[in-house]
Formats: structure tokens, sequence, C-alpha cells
């Protein structure tokens, strides 16, 4: 029996797709490398349907910076301002979930810390700042996020936080 039908208890030889999410989701390093030795970029960036988070989307919503590093380098080279739908953007994805190492890593990339979601035009710095990562919002300011973009609710980020009563957020934003 294969690695693959013992690994997903299914008499099937699994798609790429599959065996990328799951190294993936279970951060597993070496799995993914093997992945990168298997399939093509394209299988690997998981991009057939923009409707759909991407390879990159995943990593960086689970706070996966070294599989996003692999996907952001030779010979995969995804972009880090790859917009899905709503114009969600990996960094929004990690920003959200407070990954600061992600988002520090999608930043030396080149990544917009400034877009904004469509239609609710949330940045990352709204979204890290809903959430009360404070990690993550200093990170965002110190390289140049916008502190005055507004959000469909016409919210300022520090009036994301003080409506989600992040305190140490608000405090933080006055001062920056």
């Amino acid at each position: 029996m294969s690695i693959f039908k013992r690994l997903f208890k299914t008499d099937k030889e699994p798609v790429p797709e599959e065996v990328v999410m799951k190294a993936i989701y279970d951060n597993d390093i070496d799995s993914f490398k093997n992945c990168i030795k298997q399939y093509t970029p394209e299988q690997i960036k998981l991009n057939s349907n923009p409707d759909e988070f991407s390879a990159l989307h995943i990593a960086c919503s689970e706070g996966r910076s070294e599989i996003a590093e692999l996907i952001l380098s030779e010979p995969i080279s995804e972009t880090p301002n790859l917009s899905r739908i709503n114009n969600f953007y990996p960094i929004h994805a990690c920003a959200m979930n407070g990954h600061k190492r992600t988002v520090e890593l999608l930043i030396q990339k080149g990544a917009d810390i400034n877009v904004q979601t469509d239609p609710q035009l949330y940045s990352p710095l709204h979204s890290a700042s809903f959430a009360g990562h404070l990690e993550t919002v200093k990170l965002l300011v110190k390289n140049g996020a916008n502190t005055n973009l507004k959000n469909y609710r016409d919210e300022l980020p520090i009036d994301t936080a003080e409506r989600q009563n992040e305190t140490e957020v608000v405090e933080f934003l006055k001062k920056a």
C-alpha cells in the first residue's frame, strides 16, 4: 500500500492539491519540499479557482511562515500581492490572525501593506486592530501602514480596535 493510501485512508491516489494542502495545514516542511520536487509550480500555487484561497493564503492564515517563504521563492515564485475574492490578500490572512513573522515575511517580499478588501475596505491594519494583535499592529505601523484609512463603517483602525475593546491597540495607535 502506498504512503498516500495510508495517509489519506483511501484506495485512490490523492490529487496534488490535497497533498499540498495537507502539508501546509500540518506544517510539514519535508512533505511540502517533496511537493516542490513532484509537482509543477502551478499545481502547488492552488490558483485554479480565484474564488478559493491559494496555497499562499492558506499558509499565511495558518502562520506557516517557512512554507510561505518556499511559496514566494524559486521555483514557485508566487506574488505576495495575490488577490482573492473581495480583494483579500495573503497579508490580510496573517494580520487578522496575528501571525507577525508571516506578516514580516510578506512585507520583505513586497506585499502592499495598505491594500483594502472590497467592499469592506479593511486594510491589514484594520484586521490586526480588530483582533487585538498588538505586535502585528506595531509591525505594520513601523513599516508604513496608513493609520488614516477608513473602512466601510467610516472607521479608522483605531476606531475598529476601540469598537472591539482592544485597549492596548487603541493606546498604541493614539501615539502612532
